[in-house]
Parts: C-alpha cells; structure tokens; sequence
C-alpha cells in the first residue's frame, strides 16, 4: 500500500517539480544579472553611449558573437559524438544551455551541467571529462596569448610572475598530452581513470580540430572585443585593441564565472588595463560584450532549458 501511495508522489514530482525547478533557476538567473546591472554608475550615461553608436557597431559584435558560438557548438558537436551521437542542433542548444546554468554555479561546473542535459545517462560521465578537456583546450590558448599580450605591458606583471605563468602553462599542456595517450594508471575502474579512458577515445584528429576550433573562438572573441574598444575611441587600432582583449581575458580567467562576480570583474578588469581613458565608455565597451556573448547566449539557453523535456 505504501509504494501504491508513493507512486502518485512522485508522478506529481516528475510533473510539476521538475517545471517549478525550471522556472526557479530562471528567476536566479535573472535577479543575478539585474542586481549587478543596477550598481553600475550613471546608467542614462551608458544609454546616451550606446544610442550615438550607428548600425555597423550592432551588426559586427553580433555576427561575430553568432560565430563565437556556432564555433564552440561545433567544438562540443564533435566531442559528444565521441561517446554517443548528438545532433548539431541538439549540441548547440546543450551548449547554450550550458552558458545559461554556468551563470549561476559557479567554476563552469554549471556549463557541464546544462550540457548533458542532452546526453543520456549512461553516457554523461564520458561526456563530462570530454567537456572539461574542451574547455581545457580553450584556456591554453587564453592563457598563451595572454602571456604573449603580456610581455608587451611590463608595467603590469613582475617577470617571476611571468615565469610561473608559463610554467602552468607547460605542465598543463603536458598533463593533457599525457592523458590522451597513457591515461590513469591501471588501478581499477576508479573515477579518476573513467575520466582518463573518456579522453583517450578522442582521435587524433578529432584533437586537433577541437584545438583549432578552440583557436578561432578565441580570435573570433578577441577581434569583437578589439572592434568594440576602437569603436569606442578606446584603443588606436586592431593591434592593440586585440592586445587589451588578450590581457582581458587573461586576466579574467582567474575569476570564477558566476553571475554575482561575473559581470563587476568584466567591468573591473578593462577599468584596471585602460587607466586614463573615460569611464563610461569603458564600462559601455565591457556591458556591449557581455550582452552580446554571455547575456544573449544565456537567454537563448534559458528558452532551451525551458524547452527540454526530461525524462
């Protein structure tokens, strides 16, 4: 009688609870963004900004935010299908889906979540080193052109701080390569080494195009950043404003990606590298980047979300 009685408890659960959770997210996420939005000075200022701006400056941050994403879709396209097939349309509403929940768990641990919403059970720990060592993949050109874009502003680092950076940089190259080819240590079927024999699956040449891929996201990023700072009078050209977006990102790397931090340490850290310059149009340039590449992305995942039946 008592699992007849438990029965439609659960039915209901699965029915309604699953939907209130669903919307409950979606209210954090939004309260998140609004509560930081509003404790930005002089919003009038930035409207004004922003109005005087002509067509062209909407149309090139906005495609090539598109493209930022049709990239990493396709990034995450090919290691899902690694381990089980996946559609492309299906992996680019899990990767949107990804940056929506990443917003409000914070250490990315959120993107992994919102991804394998779309992979079956049986799959999703396979699917979860391979989108860990996707994103890995990301920060080591993040961390390597950062270095690089570092070596040209002397006047913000100390060159012990230089050589440690670089010394993570190898090692973290070297522990995946390592990964890849040797994996775990033969010591059962262990966690650590399900991780390990998830990766090794990835081919060759698999590796390489998810590198490459990784690749042209970050310029794609970096070249909507610099278009926004020289639009904005910010930077003098391309060249540097690709150099400041290098530094950005860099340095925001170190920063847990969570809505309650995210959006003042993207402020905070161009304010840091363009001392001098006016600060509304630095805040403008840094909110025009965020609405274009996480806001937007993560209303578009929000809909998926909202969208996705689970089973």
């Amino acid at each position: 009688m008592k699992e007849k009685s438990s029965a439609p408890i659960a039915d209901l659960f699965r029915k309604y609870g699953i939907s209130a959770l669903r919307l409950l997210f979606v209210a954090v996420f939004l309260w998140l963004v609004l509560r930081e939005l509003r404790g930005f000075p002089e919003p009038q200022a930035l409207w004004q900004w922003w109005k005087q701006q002509n067509w062209l400056f909407w149309i090139v941050p906005a495609a090539l935010a598109f493209a930022n994403w049709t990239l990493e879709s396709t990034k995450w396209h090919l290691l899902a299908n690694a381990v089980t097939p996946l559609p492309f349309r299906q992996s680019a509403q899990a990767t949107l889906a990804g940056a929506a929940v990443s917003n409000v768990i914070p250490f990315r641990i959120g993107e992994y979540i919102g991804r394998l919403m779309w992979i079956p059970a049986g799959h999703r720990i396979a699917a979860a080193a391979l989108s860990v060592f996707g994103s890995l993949s990301q920060m080591v050109f993040t961390l390597l052109f950062g270095l690089i874009a570092l070596a040209g502003r002397a006047e913000l680092y100390k060159p012990a701080y230089a050589w440690t950076a670089g010394l993570e940089l190898i090692g973290f190259i070297a522990a995946a390569i390592l990964l890849h080819r040797r994996g775990m240590p033969a010591r059962g079927k262990n966690y650590l080494e399900r991780i390990a024999e998830s990766i090794r699956v990835l081919s060759w040449q698999r590796t390489l195009q998810v590198a490459l891929l990784s690749l042209l996201r970050y310029g794609v990023f970096c070249l909507s950043y610099a278009w926004i700072l020289r639009e904005f009078d910010l930077v003098n050209s391309l060249g540097s404003g690709w150099q400041t977006a290098a530094l950005i990102f860099f340095l925001q790397s170190f920063f847990p990606s969570v809505a309650a931090l995210d959006i003042g340490v993207r402020v905070a850290v161009p304010l840091f590298l363009l001392p001098g310059r006016p600060e509304t149009p630095v805040v403008a340039a840094a909110l025009s980047i965020y609405a274009f590449n996480i806001l937007l992305p993560s209303l578009a995942g929000l809909l998926a979300i909202l969208r996705k039946r689970f089973r």
